[in-house]
């Protein structure tokens, strides 16, 4: 995800969440719950300043949807984008 523009990096998924959910697969600032024939996911966020978030947030979840059913072929039931800090520059 690094990869699409606005997206500075993936952020840490919040302690309390991950004890919340310890079944879920963690990794990389993602949270995968794979229940019955569908997947979801939440994944954490950090983005770049001066960037439409909402528009940011739809790209990467079309983006998300669209690899998992070319890959996996998995129906995917939601992804929820936590934007988790918006990074500005030190100058």
């Amino acid at each position: 995800t690094t990869r699409m523009e606005g997206i500075q990096r993936m952020a840490a998924v919040p302690a309390d969440v991950a004890r919340l959910f310890r079944r879920s697969i963690q990794h990389d600032g993602i949270l995968l719950n794979l229940s019955e024939d569908k997947v979801k996911f939440d994944i954490y966020v950090i983005m770049n300043p001066n960037v439409n978030i909402m528009e940011t947030s739809r790209a990467l979840q079309a983006a998300v949807v669209e690899a998992i059913d070319t890959m996996v072929g998995i129906p995917v039931d939601a992804v929820n984008i936590h934007v988790e800090d918006v990074v500005y520059s030190q100058e």
